[in-house]
């Protein structure tokens, strides 16, 4: 005796239900992996500063060996206050009671906090080890020291600082596009590349 018609009719339903739901729970897994995959390579994606909470740092410089200007040397990196090491952090809050609104930056172990106190624009950096490596303080020409100003006449000087590195004072500024630097006595300075 043939099958019964309904029971076949039932039967195929019943697969074909089957079917859209394995095909259902596929098109799911496809679907959440695709997603956990982005998320994963958009969290590795993200730029973490060296000296970051958690991240290892080799052992850079020793910011005491430090004698000349570097704040302009490299490439910084914007990061998040709360990425500073807390060391460095405890430093700058000690150094600058009272600062609000300073941006800080990474260039391999330095990390630079740029902001405005007593109406000047000043920059600080810090090595590793939570020792101020340089200060800048945005002046103006007249207020540079004499023999600086004689040195600079009858350039178009722009942007002037004074830049402390550890005993030496430096003052820098801007002469036809080129950052140039001076000593007190207002000799010109040849800056060396600091190691990278």
């Amino acid at each position: 005796m043939p099958g019964d018609p309904w029971q076949d009719i039932f039967l195929n339903e019943l697969a074909i239900n089957k079917f859209n739901q394995t095909q259902t729970v596929m098109k799911r897994t496809i679907f959440l992996t695709g997603l956990m995959t982005l998320v994963i390579f958009g969290t590795m994606a993200q730029v973490t500063p060296q000296g970051a909470p958690g991240v290892a740092v080799p052992q850079g410089r020793d910011s005491r060996a430090l004698t000349f200007p570097y704040a302009s040397q490299g490439t910084y990196n914007p990061v998040e206050a709360n990425q500073v090491p807390q060391n460095i952090q405890s430093s700058f809050g000690t150094d600058y009671t009272g600062v609000t609104g300073a941006r800080w930056e990474y260039n391999n172990d330095v990390y630079r906090s740029s902001f405005m106190q007593d109406g000047k624009n000043r920059s600080v950096l810090y090595g590793q080890d939570g020792r101020v490596i340089e200060t800048r303080t945005g002046t103006t020409v007249n207020d540079l020291p004499s023999s600086v100003r004689n040195a600079l006449e009858g350039k178009n000087a722009t942007s002037p600082y004074e830049i402390k590195v550890g005993q030496n004072t430096y003052y820098s500024t801007q002469v036809d596009g080129k950052e140039v630097y001076y000593d007190s006595n207002g000799s010109a300075v040849n800056i060396p590349q600091q190691p990278k």
